[in-house]
């Protein structure tokens, strides 16, 4: 009992208040030195309001808490995008014929790529206790966007300076070298295309650039390199047979200067497979020949001629006859004859059974091939063939053409699937036909 009445008397004795009153604030200060910095609750509490960009990130390493921030900035970013060019890229996208969502992505992610160089990190700290590390980020706008409008001009300084040195070229040589200047205009685009990236990050933060590159490139490829004069000269205007060569020489300049090594391709139609497509390419005085066998359908024809590279377009026509003949289609399947009697009827020449009234003689092999043999998920039989037409047209002049024309076909027997290969290698030879 004296003993328990000694402890009470020390619990209520002034030392124990004064020990009690020590631990009391040992805790306080404990707990105070733990105190977060303010920027994890409030990033932009310390920042110039409108200067900056902010954001805070976690992690359990410096790396991951820096790249948290930065993925945070992107987000508040992407919501600024969304705002500033939603009713612009729901208009492009419409013209396009794009979901507007698809599109704003795409808009997204190249302006975002264009920022995300500007972060820095500002701040981090470490928390022992829950062994955390945090980081702040931000991007100062002001220094960013002049440090992007400063990279803006240097690239659009050197883009017009390759712009003249095209315009002296062109002026000044004898020759226009196609595969140089093609070269030469692919790298300038390139660039184009980087400052237009440059220039889309700068819109996010509500800067503009006037760039007077872009119109100068444009006038080079639609007004200068537009300046195109195409001469087509024939042998002839006028052909007695469907079944000949035909022969077009072509003349081109860019500003009366020859374009040199330019390619050329001719479009024809034929009787058989539609269109044919005749290449060529210019020498070094702008001239090149198209020449080939053709079996024409038979009244007015028309060869169109194009430079197709690109930034040099031009296209140019040049109409003729062909008369009238008549095709002798020796013995091949009834299906097959009729097909291609169809075909030589569409291309207004007529067929006949006599032989010695035609001017063109048809002889026609064909073939099939495996192409597979199985069973489909419901385990019915499933044949894949593939048949091969071979066409030979034949003058009494003796000028041949030989064309191949292929088809594969589906079934469940072989004959089946065989039917359905002739069928579509019949399309493949009359396009054209009804």
């Amino acid at each position: 009992m004296k003993f328990q009445k000694k402890r009470g008397v020390f619990l209520c004795s002034p030392l124990f208040l004064l020990l009690l009153l020590s631990l009391t604030s040992f805790a306080i200060t404990y707990c105070s030195s733990r105190k977060f910095p303010e920027w994890i609750e409030n990033p932009y509490k310390n920042l110039k309001s409108g200067e900056v960009i902010a954001g805070v990130g976690v992690g359990y390493d410096k790396d991951g808490a820096d790249n948290s921030a930065r993925a945070d900035i992107a987000k508040q970013i992407k919501v600024r995008i969304i705002e500033t060019f939603e009713d612009k890229s729901v208009v492009e996208s419409s013209q396009k014929n794009q979901k507007s969502e698809e599109f704003a992505k795409r808009k997204i992610e190249g302006k975002i790529e264009g920022i995300l160089e500007g972060i820095i990190i500002k701040e981090r700290f470490f928390d022992k206790e829950n062994k955390t590390w945090y980081s702040l980020a931000i991007i100062d706008v002001g220094k960013f966007t002049r440090e992007k409008i400063k990279k803006i001009s240097e690239i659009e300084g050197d883009i017009l300076s390759n712009i003249r040195r095209i315009e002296d070229y062109i002026s000044n040589s004898d020759i226009i070298d196609t595969p140089r200047l093609i070269e030469t205009l692919s790298k300038l685009d390139e660039k184009i295309q980087v400052m237009r990236k440059e220039i889309s990050t700068l819109e996010v933060f509500g800067k503009s650039y006037n760039s007077i590159a872009e119109r100068k490139f444009d006038e080079l490829i639609y007004e200068k390199l537009s300046d195109i004069s195409m001469d087509i000269s024939g042998d002839t205007t006028y052909f007695s047979s469907p079944l000949t060569f035909v022969h077009f020489d072509v003349k081109v300049k860019i500003q009366q200067k020859p374009l040199a090594w330019a390619p050329i391709e001719a479009q024809i139609r034929e009787v058989f497979g539609g269109e044919s497509k005749i290449r060529s390419i210019t020498d070094e005085k702008g001239k090149a020949r198209i020449s080939q066998k053709v079996f024409l359908p038979s009244g007015e024809n028309q060869i169109t001629i194009r430079i197709s590279t690109p930034y040099i377009k031009a296209s140019r026509s040049k109409g003729f006859k062909t008369d009238s003949g008549i095709v002798f289609i020796e013995s091949c399947p009834d299906f097959m004859k009729n097909e291609i009697s169809k075909c030589i009827i569409s291309a207004n020449l007529k067929t006949d059974q006599n032989e010695e009234n035609s001017k063109v003689r048809i002889k026609v092999d064909f073939s099939t091939k495996d192409v597979y043999q199985g069973k489909d998920f419901n385990s019915k039989p499933v044949f894949i063939k593939e048949a091969i037409i071979k066409i030979v047209a034949v003058s009494k002049d003796g000028i041949n053409i030989e064309n191949q024309f292929y088809g594969k076909g589906l079934g469940q027997s072989k004959s089946d699937a065989e039917k359905n290969a002739f069928e579509q290698a019949i399309k493949n030879i009359c396009p054209h036909a009804k």
